[in-house]
């Protein structure tokens, strides 16, 4: 009878579940229960108390191990669940947990093992279904992810301080978004010649990577690039880059973060630059040889350097003016030859006004791009915007302005372009009265000559 209500008494413990934390630890192992052990002595504070579908009652540390005990079956690591834990030096996952989301042992430096369920041999990788969702860098600055895998997850091997070199096999196909990004040490990647997705962000932010040993990179190993689109670039000691011909797209964020790279040409045949494709960086001159604006991608120079200037073949300044997402950066677009690389900058061709015998507020010139502010002028008023456009007639380019006078009597009006040419024009007797002229100017032969008809571009020359 004894025995009866002993055993009695036992189940109505174990069907209770978890709740008094203790009892069935001893009855069902750890389903309940996270154990770790931390690199200074004290208890680990998860990052996240509510990654873990249960209610935490206590953790404490004792004897070199740490216990968190929850108030039911632990089913997930959850989303940052230890982030940042830097005195997590080991733990041991449950054997009730069906899945670990991502970042969940980001930034933790010194984790050197996981045990228990997912936990690969070696320790270092915590693998759910062929997916790697975590892992542990301590003392680390190499490894060769193990032959079961088969995806990295994502954010599963960012930010580690000190990892140089990464080796994967070819069973793996495909690489999460940040799955690698901000690894301030990782130099060498040699990937899977079997991938056949890289996630934005992937390599983002890793200035120290040098190459991509792969079937899948450029010819000098810098990029990785899939199906003709750019996934991911190695910035180290880069500060002038050329694209190779034959890319078709720039996924986004691939050249996110490169704060070395000055100086990147994109070559004519990129029909598509995903969103911040750029951004994070410090290029100061991008020159796009595409006649036709690239479907852009929201935010894609976001971030980037102050002097930003966007190269874009002149006789296409208008579609990109114009083009969707391109437009954002109007003040930063510029005109070149693609022939033979000439740039016609708003620096290099500044309009410069001097109003003689001024007796009214004269509004004069602004410069083509409607942002220079090196503007010479003597009497009267400056009111700012009369750019209206750019135009492309014969194999001539002409800047046009609208130039609306306040006059009374006649005005000479000086324009001079970088001492190449002055012109004088004299305005018609209006009285106080704004009028419209419409002025044709046309670049050829490294120097700017008014056109007087614009179907007729030899009226100029």
């Amino acid at each position: 009878m004894k025995r009866v209500l002993v055993i009695f008494c036992l189940f109505a413990m174990f069907i209770a579940g978890c709740s008094d934390g203790t009892i069935n630890d001893y009855l069902t192992g750890t389903k309940c229960v996270i154990y770790y052990t931390s690199v200074d002595g004290r208890i680990v504070v998860p990052n996240n108390l509510e990654a873990f579908d249960a209610n935490i009652i206590s953790n404490t540390y004792k004897d070199g191990v740490g216990v968190i005990k929850l108030d039911r079956e632990i089913t997930k690591i959850g989303f940052c669940a230890f982030y940042c834990c830097d005195n997590l030096k080991s733990i041991t996952i449950p054997n009730t947990v069906r899945s670990i989301e991502s970042s969940a042992f980001v930034y933790c430096d010194n984790l050197e093992k996981f045990s228990g369920r997912f936990a690969s041999t070696d320790g270092r990788c915590l693998i759910v279904e062929g997916e790697l969702c975590a892992f542990a860098p301590a003392k680390l600055t190499e490894y060769a992810i193990p032959a079961e895998v088969t995806k990295i997850g994502k954010s599963a091997l960012s930010c580690l301080p000190n990892i140089r070199n990464i080796t994967m096999t070819d069973s793996v196909t495909s690489i999460a978004p940040s799955a690698f990004e901000n690894c301030a040490s990782l130099e060498s990647v040699t990937l899977s010649n079997n991938i056949t997705y890289v996630g934005e962000s992937a390599f983002a932010t890793c200035p120290e990577l040098r190459e991509f040993n792969t079937e899948l990179s450029s010819e000098d190993g810098r990029m990785v690039i899939i199906n003709d689109e750019v996934v991911a670039f190695a910035p180290a000691n880069i500060m002038e880059y050329t694209i190779e011909e034959g890319v078709t797209a720039i996924g986004s964020r691939a050249f996110f973060g490169c704060h070395d790279l000055h100086t990147l040409t994109i070559p004519a045949n990129v029909t598509k630059i995903g969103e911040y494709a750029f951004s994070g960086s410090n290029i100061f001159d991008l020159y796009c040889h595409c006649d036709t604006p690239p479907a852009g991608g929201y935010g894609m120079f976001n971030y980037n350097s102050s002097q930003l200037n966007i190269y874009v073949p002149y006789q296409s300044i208008e579609l990109y003016l114009t083009a969707e997402y391109w437009r954002n950066y109007s003040s930063n677009i510029n005109g070149f030859d693609s022939g033979n690389g000439g740039t016609i900058s708003k620096s290099q061709y500044s309009i410069y006004v001097h109003v003689v015998n001024n007796s009214w507020p004269t509004y004069g010139l602004w410069s083509w791009n409607d942002i220079n502010s090196n503007i010479n002028y003597t009497g009267g008023r400056w009111p700012g915007k009369v750019y209206t456009g750019v135009t492309y007639i014969n194999d001539y380019l002409y800047y046009y302005w609208e130039m609306p006078i306040m006059a009374e009597g006649d005005e000479n009006l000086m324009i001079i372009f970088n001492d190449l040419a002055t012109f004088h024009f004299q305005t018609e007797n209006y009285g106080p009265y704004i009028f419209d002229r419409d002025l044709y100017f046309v670049l050829y032969d490294s120097a700017v000559f008014v056109v007087n008809d614009p179907e007729d571009p030899y009226s100029a020359l």
